[in-house]
């Protein structure tokens, strides 16, 4: 092979392994947009300082301040085809602290391959109530000095699929009642949560909802939540033996570590109890509300993996409720560090497994090329050691000794294997992208086939829903470059994966063509309709398949779809007036040129689906 092809040859690897790395990535699927326009506030500029949210079905995106002058930008990971919503967010508002707040919003659908949109926000500034929240008990006390944490969330008007607006924050040191504001003209609710300890030491807890209409009837409001008194306060120290100095676990990044379980027998009813809970960070385990019985105190599992009791009380006895809680003792001392090795093979042919994560207690490893893998931390006889792989289901064993423990067989998933074909030449799809979405969790695996459009990989049994990706592939040969790569959802349908798994499927798809727009008159248009989408229509049932944003100096744009009958519109950016320009037919891996003149607006209307209605308002 001659340098030249070489040097060819080795630009469309690297390439397309950087589009096949964009297709086995999630945010492939994003595209960072610049957002801009104008905010009025009844119909004048910002007299104060207010920011907007910008949103779409997959929630917020980005915050931003608005310019003094009106003017605001920003970036966004936008979802390529869905749709933007920019909405002012004002938690002073939500927090009771001020007497106004704005509404209002702007919808816009972003073209595919769009880097730029222009959006204008026209808001309307309106009174905000404010609203007491009175806390007491079921016996009418008063809570005082607790935490409560609340969310807001806020609906705005035609919105479609975009999530209402949200916001969290918590209360700190709340005395009997808190504020929170209420804007008028909007739908939206509150929700109150409290797990927190008073200054009495009891343990609080609560949860409400409550509606904005319900809190604009009247200036405040009680929420009756729950009091649970201390009974059983564990401490728990180091022993003597191994160290005088405080216990003062690190609760924070090892919360799972250190927890306590509490078991008992209840007198009156003759019941067992189970309770757990979480050390805190002086080591201190308390539980609240316990009725009147004898009860034992051990560590869970995962904190047996760190630490061992060397002195505890046999059992505790609790009076019940309204008697003083009971304080006891506890020694522990850390369990010494131990090394863990072995070999994960494949249950069915013996192999090893290269890759598979294997962790237990506090020590986490990988296993090598022989699949042999080593643990060294705080593990015990007796503890779980999980194993995980892609292509396994996760899998676990007992330690029964230190040190090797040999092979441990592991059972992968079935096996998907296959071929993308084109439907009318019967050739391989190269570097064809396979997304199959789990129908139980919605989880997205990926596969991306070779170039004879060839896949292989392991999936869990169960139901999917398969989708395949492809781009344009010019017919003479010539090399695109990596900007130039459009996605095109080229087959769809439900896929049942048995126990079995699926060999040697064959999956025809149809080829994809491109399109490039060019309107002849561009530049004799008024700047105010030059920001144009172009857009390809399926007749039959006036389904968007393709739409891109027009190149804002050349007025062209390149549209992927495909092969099939299509009507080509252009539409202003608002979406409601456009141009029918025609029937085009797009025929696979072929690309073609169309110009065409704007003269003739029609009114359009986007509705949910990118259904378009052509000659309606």
């Amino acid at each position: 092979m001659s340098s030249s092809k070489t040097l060819r040859a080795a630009a469309v690897v690297a390439m397309l392994g950087a589009y096949i790395f964009a297709g086995l990535c999630p945010r492939a699927l994003f595209a960072a947009i610049i957002v801009s326009g104008t905010v009025t506030v009844d119909g004048a500029v910002p007299k104060g300082p207010v920011t907007l949210e910008a949103a779409s079905k997959h929630g917020r995106l980005s915050l931003t301040d608005v310019n003094k002058d009106g003017r605001y930008s920003v970036t966004v990971d936008m979802p390529e085809g869905g749709q933007l919503v920019l909405r002012p967010f004002d938690e002073a508002c939500w927090r009771g602290r001020s007497q106004t707040t704005l509404i209002g919003q702007a919808v816009a659908p972003v073209p595919d391959n769009a880097r730029s949109l222009e959006l204008d926000v026209r808001l309307k500034s309106v009174r905000v109530l404010r609203r007491s929240i009175r806390i007491m008990t079921e016996d009418t006390r008063r809570v005082r000095k607790v935490s409560v944490k609340c969310q807001m969330e806020m609906s705005g008007p035609d919105q479609g699929a975009i999530p209402p607006q949200t916001w969290e924050w918590t209360e700190d040191g709340v005395d009997r009642a808190f504020s929170v504001g209420v804007p008028q003209f909007v739908s939206g609710s509150f929700t109150f949560t409290m797990d927190a300890v008073g200054r009495d030491k009891a343990r609080y807890v609560g949860h409400k909802k409550i509606a904005f209409d319900v809190l604009k009837g009247g200036p405040s409001m009680s929420w009756v939540v729950t009091r649970k008194p201390l009974s059983l306060e564990a401490r728990f120290k180091w022993d003597h033996e191994f160290s005088k100095e405080p216990f003062l676990p690190d609760v924070a990044n090892l919360k799972e570590r250190h927890g306590v379980v509490l078991n008992g027998l209840v007198r009156q009813q003759t019941i067992l109890l189970r309770q757990q809970t979480i050390m805190d960070s002086e080591g201190v385990a308390r539980f609240y509300a316990l009725p009147a019985g004898e009860y034992s105190l051990d560590l869970t599992n995962a904190a047996k993996a760190m630490y061992s009791l060397k002195q505890a009380a046999e059992s505790v006895n609790i009076a019940g409720a309204g008697r003083a809680p009971t304080n006891v003792g506890m020694l522990i001392a850390p369990v010494e560090p131990v090394q863990l090795s072995g070999r994960i093979i494949d249950a069915a042919d013996r192999s090893p497994v290269k890759g598979v994560v294997v962790s237990g207690a506090s020590s986490t490893g990988k296993t090598s090329a022989d699949g042999r893998f080593l643990l060294k931390g705080a593990i015990c006889e007796g503890s779980a050691i999980l194993v995980e792989h892609r292509f396994y289901p996760p899998n676990s064993f007992k330690v029964t000794k230190a040190g090797d423990q040999g092979d441990i067989r592991i059972k992968s998933f079935p096996s998907f294997t296959g071929t993308v074909r084109h439907a009318t030449t019967g050739s391989g799809v190269r570097y064809a992208v396979l997304e199959c979405t789990n129908a139980v969790n919605n989880e997205v695996i990926k596969i991306v086939a070779d170039r004879d459009g060839n896949f292989a990989t392991r999936l869990p049994s169960g139901k999917y829903q398969l989708v395949i990706k492809s781009h344009f592939r010019p017919g003479d040969g010539r090399l695109i470059r990596f900007d130039e790569f459009r996605p095109v959802i080229v087959y769809e349908s439900p896929l049942e994966v048995p126990p079995e798994g699926l060999r040697q499927q064959s999956f025809k798809v149809s080829g994809v063509g491109e399109l490039t727009v060019t309107i002849t008159n561009y530049a004799d248009l008024d700047n105010s309709v030059k920001m144009l989408v172009a857009c390809l229509m399926r007749p039959a049932d006036k389904k968007l398949i393709a739409l891109s944003q027009m190149d804002a100096d050349k007025g062209t744009v390149v549209l992927a779809a495909t092969e099939g009958d299509y009507r080509l519109l252009v539409m202003a950016r608002n979406m409601q007036t456009g141009q029918v320009c025609g029937d085009v037919k797009i025929e696979g891996d072929v690309a073609k040129k169309i110009a065409i003149a704007l003269n003739q607006w029609t009114p359009m209307i986007l509705r949910p689906g990118r259904i378009v209605e052509v000659g309606e308002q």
